[in-house]
């Protein structure tokens, strides 16, 4: 939970109010009470509180809804949901990533098959940087995953080429 706003002079400022394990189920009425027991916590009267930014999950809508704040969705939340939706909901998208995960996989679960990768990297003299696997809810993790295969072609190629797996 984060707090924003602004100081009787106007300056803009904010903070982590809250981080906290939810280990209960994420329904609208355990986000509601999250939010309420934060406000609590911090002595924030509802009467501060002007706006809540929010993802679009329903939870979320129904949490803020029912602690009876207005909300607005976070635009970036909603342009990843177009991105996802548009791009990488296309087959050929689809397979390429999946082809990359299997990749950054293998190496992250493979102390061995890093490290013959590292000493191709030093071999070749290219960049000794890990291969990075994406998180399917943030596209631009997706994007530096094949950012970095293709920048690590080489080394990948020459590694495959003498593990034909």
């Amino acid at each position: 939970m984060t707090a924003h706003w602004l100081s009787n002079e106007f300056s803009q400022h904010r903070a982590v109010l809250r981080v906290m394990h939810f280990p209960e189920s994420h329904t609208g009425k355990n986000i509601s009470e999250y939010l309420h027991k934060g406000l609590v916590s911090f002595e924030i009267p509802h009467s501060k509180i002007h706006i809540v930014l929010r993802d679009n999950a329903a939870n979320m809508v129904a949490g803020v809804r029912d602690s009876g704040f207005r909300s607005i969705p976070c635009f970036i939340h909603t342009i990843q949901l177009c991105i996802h939706d548009s791009i990488l909901s296309q087959k050929s998208v689809k397979d390429i990533l999946a082809c990359c995960r299997r990749l950054a996989i293998h190496f992250h679960h493979s102390p061995t098959a890093a490290a013959k990768l590292e000493a191709i990297q030093e071999q070749l003299g290219t960049n000794k940087h890990r291969l990075i696997q994406d998180i399917t809810t943030r596209w631009n993790s997706s994007y530096d995953m094949i950012e970095r295969m293709l920048d690590q072609k080489v080394p990948l190629a020459t590694y495959t080429a003498d593990h034909p797996t």
